[in-house]
């Protein structure tokens, strides 16, 4: 189990000066990356990176929502709405309403698919074991460790708080985490 503090995570630019990401875990084995756990601050409009070969699931934690224009045609993902994407996808994100923050899942496509669930308050969450709990509004608790919003606890879950908003993550592997 891992506790992995917001104020601990490294802000990276991203290459096309449209945001910053901080990435919170990763799991990894001999053909590379199996998944990712990160946090994007999205602040203009423009394209999202091509990831080849890997799948993804994006939820608004902060800000109003944006839009993802993908081949198919607009998506309005709302805050706390788990939206799913294919890496390679060409996305085109617009900010209607300024700035967000979003909790990104990516896993190599091919490997056993994690899923997204939104939690609120206290209650009962899916789990087996290995999968991780982003506290995106609100307060939690593990053993005699408190969770401020945008902490992760991996391998445990954690008592939420009444009011508490939380995203599930469930099915990594724990074992390969980093």
């Amino acid at each position: 189990m891992r506790l992995v503090r917001y104020a601990a995570l490294v802000a990276e630019p991203w290459q096309n000066g449209g945001g910053l990401t901080r990435v919170i875990a990763t799991g990894s084995d001999a053909q590379g990356l199996r998944w990712r756990l990160s946090l994007a601050e999205i602040s203009r409009d423009g394209p999202f990176s091509v990831l080849v070969g890997l799948e993804r699931v994006l939820t608004v934690v902060a800000g109003r929502g944006v839009t993802l224009r993908l081949p198919d045609g607009p998506h309005e993902v709302a805050p706390l709405a788990p939206f799913a994407f294919a890496g390679e996808v060409p996305v085109m994100a617009t900010l209607a309403h300024g700035p967000v923050t979003a909790f990104n899942l990516m896993w190599r496509r091919g490997t056993p698919a994690p899923a997204v669930t939104v939690l609120r308050d206290r209650a009962d969450t899916p789990g087996d074991g290995q999968g991780a709990v982003f506290l995106a509004e609100g307060g939690a608790g593990w053993q005699s460790n408190p969770l401020n919003p945008g902490d992760t606890l991996i391998g445990a879950m954690p008592t939420l708080a009444p009011g508490a908003i939380a995203l599930c993550i469930a099915g990594l592997d724990r074992a390969k985490g980093e």
